[in-house]
């Protein structure tokens, strides 16, 4: 693929990342009228529903604040794109996170409006959801170079490049067979300690990375 070819891509990738975390509300506008006066726009750690806020507010609400941080995601991803740190595909994986975030609790939140138990299927959503977005953060980790926006950023990775690609190697391997685990209890609706297990992945790294420090890496 020649350079207008990447350049072409790069303009192509941010639009269709715009329009997927749109894309519920094309759903939300056709069945607004079947939709109640509120919804809801927050769980609590037992995927209850505990907070809701006019209609027009949530449909509003949420590609709002995912559309602003995308646009600070992107604008991370072309800064380290000009300095050509890492591939363009893996800048692609990271961009598609919020867009999946977004069609996930619009998911979440027209289920509840339409009478659906969300407490029911919350295996098969919630647990499904994040593994695919820890495959997504598995395959980004695997091969990302030192820069100053993505990968497990700390005193000790930043001192040392071989502590940086330890690290981040062990992070990608394990946020993959963590997300593939949770691909899989979602489909056969097991239920677990979902937050345990996410903040296990967000720690052993760091424990690994520090282990590392202290053996001179």
């Amino acid at each position: 693929m020649n350079e207008d070819d990447n350049m072409k891509r790069q303009k192509v990738i941010p639009i269709i990342s715009f329009l997927v975390i749109w894309l519920p509300l094309v759903f939300e506008l056709i069945f607004w009228k079947k939709l109640p006066a509120k919804l809801l726009t927050h769980f609590n750690a037992q995927m209850v529903a505990d907070s809701y806020s006019s209609k027009t507010m949530a449909v509003l609400l949420l590609p709002g604040i995912l559309t602003v941080a995308q646009i600070f995601m992107l604008y991370i991803v072309f800064k380290d794109l000009r300095k050509k740190t890492n591939p363009i595909w893996m800048l692609n994986l990271v961009s598609s996170i919020f867009p999946i975030v977004s069609v996930m609790l619009s998911l979440m939140t027209l289920s509840t409006a339409f009478g659906i138990k969300l407490q029911n299927f919350s295996s098969l959503l919630i647990n499904i959801a994040i593994g695919i977005l820890l495959v997504i953060l598995g395959f980004i980790l695997r091969g990302v170079k030192p820069n100053g926006a993505i990968g497990i950023r700390l005193k000790w990775t930043l001192q040392s490049k071989k502590n940086w690609q330890l690290t981040n190697y062990f992070a990608a391997n394990l946020s993959l067979i963590v997300g593939i685990l949770l691909i899989i209890c979602g489909l056969l609706s097991v239920s677990g300690m979902i937050w345990f297990i996410l903040l296990t992945v967000m720690l052993l790294p760091c424990l690994y990375s520090y282990t590392l420090y202290k053996r001179g890496i």
